[in-house]
């Protein structure tokens, strides 16, 4: 898993726990009531954690092992994607406004 700065990413919802009636996830996203929704806003190419995110809550580290490409098998809920990629690395179209 590559992020950019920039990219759009989310975190999906966590996954109640079917031994547990009752049970109320803590988690930060859960806790805040979190749209779940952050912008990578820093980067760390190789090794386990691959960047940073802000939230609404504040700022999150990634992880490889959040995001399913790179743990398709992982059980638990909270499985983060990349929903909009860097809009930077695509060419900037000039909007011409008249002024007469």
């Amino acid at each position: 898993m590559v992020l950019k700065v920039g990219d759009v990413v989310q975190v999906g919802p966590c996954a109640p726990k079917k031994d547990m009636p009752g049970w109320e996830c803590y988690c930060t996203f859960c806790a805040s009531n979190s749209t779940r929704i952050g912008v990578v806003i820093h980067t760390e190419p190789g090794g386990p954690r691959c960047g940073v995110a802000l939230f609404d809550h504040g700022e999150w580290p990634m992880h490889v092992e959040d995001f399913a490409e790179a743990n398709p098998r992982r059980p638990e809920g909270g499985i983060a994607k990349v929903i909009s990629s860097n809009y930077y690395d695509k060419p900037a179209k000039a909007k011409v406004i008249s002024t007469s």
